[in-house]
Parts: C-alpha cells; sequence; structure tokens
C-alpha cells in the first residue's frame, strides 16, 4: 500500500487544500532563504578575501587619483583624433588592397600623401604629447553597461595614419621622422594600454604590433648616412628604439590590473542580472562563487614571463561548458551541452588568446629590436652577422630570449646563403609561436604575423620568420595582367 508522507497525502490535499498550500510555501521560503544565506556567505567570504589582498571586489572600490589634463596623455590623444580629418583616410584606414611589404602601389602613396596634408595638426598634437607618461580615460569605474569605450576606435585609426606616415617619410627619404613617427605610435599603445579594461590591453597589443610591423618594414633601408637620405637616422636614435622595444616593463605582463577589473565588471554582471530575481538570486551567486576561482588563476598566470608557463596555469582552470562531438568520425562540429541548473553562465571566459597575443606582441617587439641591431651590425662591418652572438655587447645588452620557450633561449637567427635575387643572402630571425614543425620559408619578404599556409603547417602559424633584407618577390603566376598588386594575387593580410 503506498503511504504519503504528512502534508503529501491526498486526502489532506482534499480536506485542507488552502492550509496544504501555505505550509508547502512556507517550506519553500524556509528552504530559500536557508540557500540564499549559504550562497551569500559563501560569496561574501570570497570576496572579503580579496579585500584582505588589499585589492577591490566592487565597483565603488576602484579609485582613480585625479590627474591633471595638463599631465593627462588621454586627453592629447583625444585632442589629436579629433583633428584627424572625417574625410581623408590613411591607406591603412582605407579599403585599399596591397601586399604588407614594399613596394607599395601609387595609389598608396597617394592616400599617404593626402593623410599627410590633412592630418599635419593631430600628428604635431601626438608628437608634443610624448614626454607625458600618464593616462587616465575616466574618472571613475562604471558597469559594462554604461563605460564608454570610444576611445579605442579612434586611438586606433590616429595609431594607423600616424604609422603609415612614417613608411611615407621614410620612402620620401626622411628616415628621421619615420623612427618619430613609430615613437608617436607607440606612445598611443602604452597610453591604451594604461587602462583598465581589457579591451584597452588587447588594442594596445594591436597598436603596438603595428608599430613593430612598420619598424620591420623600414629597417632594411634605414639610412645612417647624410648621402643616402636628406634627414638620415642617428644611431641614438635607432638605439634609442632598440631600448625601447627591449624594456618588458614598458609593456609589463598581460596586465593583472585590467584582470582584476575584469574579476569586477563580471560579478557586477551576474549582480544586475539577478537584481529583482529575489527567488533565483542564489544561482547568480553560486556562480560567481565557482568562477571566482578560474579568475585567480587567471589573474596568477600574469606573473608567468613566457607563455608555456603562463598555459601551465591557465589549463588549471575549470570551465563548466563541455562538448560532445555527434560524428567525430567525419570531423563534425561539437555542439555545448548546456547544464540546465545553470541559470546563470559563466561570465568570464578563457583568457587563454589573449595571453597568448600579449605573448605574440613581446615577440615581434624582440625580433625587431634584433632586426634594428642587426641593420647596425650591417652599417659597421659590412656584411650580416653570422650569429647573434656578435650583436653583444655593442648592439644589444644580451641576446633577447624567446617567449614562446620556456627555458630562456635566445631568439633564432639564420642566414640563407645565395637565396635573394642576384645571389645575395638572406637573413632572417625567428621565435617558435607554437610547435616548430615542418617549415617552408615563404618566397615572399615576411614582415608581421604570418598567417599564410606556405608559413608552417596547414593554415595554423608556427615559427614566425621576419626578413632582414628587402628584395623583389618571386613573380606569381596567379596576379592579374602582370600586376602582383592586383586584389586577386594571392596576399597577406595584416589587417
Amino acid at each position: 500500500m503506498q503511504r504519503w508522507p504528512g502534508i503529501l497525502k491526498p486526502s489532506c490535499w482534499k480536506q485542507h487544500p488552502w492550509r496544504t498550500l501555505g505550509v508547502l510555501l512556507a517550506m519553500i521560503l524556509c528552504v530559500r532563504l536557508a540557500w540564499g544565506w549559504y550562497a551569500g556567505h559563501r560569496l561574501a567570504a570570497a570576496l572579503d578575501e580579496i579585500r584582505w589582498r588589499g585589492e577591490p571586489a566592487a565597483l565603488a572600490e576602484v579609485a582613480y587619483p585625479p590627474l591633471p589634463d595638463g599631465q593627462n596623455a588621454a586627453v592629447e590623444h583625444q585632442r589629436a583624433t579629433a583633428a584627424l580629418s572625417p574625410t581623408i583616410e590613411s591607406p591603412t584606414n582605407s579599403n585599399l588592397d596591397y601586399f604588407d611589404y614594399l613596394p607599395y602601389p601609387p595609389k598608396w602613396m597617394q592616400l599617404a600623401e593626402a593623410s599627410e596634408k590633412a592630418n599635419g595638426k593631430a600628428f604635431s598634437i601626438l608628437r608634443q604629447s610624448r614626454p607625458l607618461k600618464s593616462a587616465q580615460y575616466r574618472r571613475n569605474l562604471t558597469s559594462l553597461w554604461t563605460a564608454s569605450t570610444g576611445y579605442i576606435n579612434s586611438g586606433r585609426e590616429l595609431t594607423n595614419a600616424v604609422s603609415d606616415g612614417a613608411i611615407y617619410a621614410h620612402l620620401k627619404g626622411d628616415d628621421a621622422e619615420a623612427l618619430e613617427r613609430l615613437f608617436d605610435a607607440m606612445h598611443v599603445a602604452s597610453s591604451c594600454r594604461q587602462d583598465d579594461f581589457l579591451i584597452s590591453q588587447l588594442v594596445s597589443l594591436g597598436m603596438d604590433s603595428k608599430a613593430c610591423t612598420f619598424a620591420q618594414l623600414i629597417a632594411p633601408g634605414l639610412h645612417l648616412d647624410s648621402r643616402t637620405s636628406t634627414r638620415p637616422n642617428t644611431r641614438q636614435q635607432v638605439r634609442s628604439m632598440i631600448d625601447q622595444l627591449l624594456d618588458d616593463h614598458s609593456i609589463g605582463p598581460p596586465s593583472r590590473r585590467a584582470l582584476v577589473i575584469e574579476r569586477i565588471l563580471c560579478l557586477d554582471v551576474l549582480g544586475s542580472r539577478s537584481t529583482g530575481n529575489w527567488a533565483i538570486k542564489p544561482l547568480a551567486d553560486m556562480q560567481a562563487v565557482r568562477t571566482l576561482p578560474n579568475d585567480e588563476l587567471t589573474i596568477e598566470a600574469t606573473q608567468c614571463t613566457n607563455y608555456p608557463d603562463a598555459l601551465a596555469v591557465l589549463k588549471q582552470c575549470k570551465w563548466e561548458t563541455k562538448t560532445w562531438n555527434r560524428f567525430p568520425v567525419f570531423g563534425g562540429s561539437a555542439p555545448e551541452i548546456q547544464r540546465y541548473s545553470r541559470w546563470y553562465g559563466q561570465i568570464s571566459s578563457d583568457l587563454t588568446p589573449y595571453f597568448e597575443r600579449h605573448f605574440r606582441n613581446l615577440g615581434e617587439r624582440r625580433a625587431t629590436a634584433v632586426t634594428l641591431a642587426c641593420q647596425l651590425y650591417r652599417a659597421d662591418h659590412g656584411r650580416w652577422p653570422d650569429s647573434l652572438g656578435q650583436l653583444v655587447p655593442e648592439y644589444l645588452p644580451a641576446l633577447p630570449a624567446d617567449p614562446f620557450h620556456a627555458d630562456g633561449r635566445p631568439m633564432g637567427y639564420t642566414v640563407f646563403r645565395g637565396e635573394l635575387p642576384g645571389g645575395l643572402d638572406r637573413p632572417l630571425v625567428y621565435y617558435d609561436a607554437g610547435q616548430a614543425g615542418d617549415v617552408v620559408i615563404a618566397g615572399h619578404p615576411m614582415y608581421g604575423w604570418q598567417h599564410d599556409a606556405r608559413v608552417g603547417r596547414g593554415n595554423t602559424p608556427t615559427r614566425q620568420y621576419r626578413d632582414l633584407a628587402r628584395f623583389p618577390p618571386m613573380q606569381s603566376t596567379k596576379t592579374v595582367g602582370n600586376d602582383p598588386q592586383k586584389a586577386a594575387a594571392p596576399r597577406q593580410d595584416s589587417k
């Protein structure tokens, strides 16, 4: 015989329906109160531990000391972007299609010349702002929904225009101005990096990488002699850029401060989504409790000085999303299996790609410094160095390490003898961004990040090579009308 406990007996429902319903609601309320206390207590304890370490755990706890406008590089950069022509675009800001190596098509020069004429005031404001080392983009921290980030796109546009101006100045024989323009671009990136938002960190990495790519483009044609340039580079100018590129403190590890702020913003999103939903607020609190350990590991990874070490820390994170491949034999997609007990999904996510981009940028900076040092060596000795060891200590204080290895090995260097037109040598500096394996050196000049399938295995970039010599690429058989600058020609796209 079926036995029904207490108020769940059918006879009880028939005889006292409202009383029974009231008892059930009271039980549910008690469960909710106990559950809410437990979840709230766990979250409060986790946040108290964060505060005990001296870190903010809520929006209201983030304080920005006042910075006068006259000392704020961000204010000057916003003035510079406001002075950019709204109708004239520099080549990188335009839709022009061209190869990522010199020579550029005539249309590129036309756009660059127009940009120089239209944006002189903006470039002047930017140059005058370089002595300002501090940048502040907001007076207080607000939620993701109300935060202003419009300066990011305008800052990217300014960096593109001034970097194009560096190439234009170089092609016009003003090498001194070319490097000064790159210093300007790196200053914008440095200022953007001082903003606490994660998106600002990502954009600043892109700006910095853009300056490095353009420095690598210019380096093979640098002039240190007034007989070959109207305004040649000074050795001090080149050495200053090498020093800045090798100064890891100027970019630091992946910003710990930005990830602390990212944690606060994610907690705020969870809190705002549960506001007014008293019945299920403990779900949001428990989701925050589960998310915080991953945030702690991500913040810990910012102390790593190379990608393998950072990756080892990040692999300890426990993300809830699991996948299942319905047709593994056919390589089908892996749809997510949702946990229906989670009404609030994890707001934070795996930031491994962010760390990879940081160490990519670190590799680019070091490759660019080595490139410039090799150019100085060649100017003094009339040949390329046989090894990077010959650059120390006169041209480099020490050999920069490959950031994609944990053993501290230096950046790579190789010379392909007689591989260039006319039987000239082809020197390359490289670092490993992934598993170095079956690498085929491309037949075209390589500057900036390589996504070409000819470099690496498949479409996955592995070893990143950077040319130190400028040379005309092999004629492609897939050009349009024998013009390799046509859009239909195979190309790399750094944009």
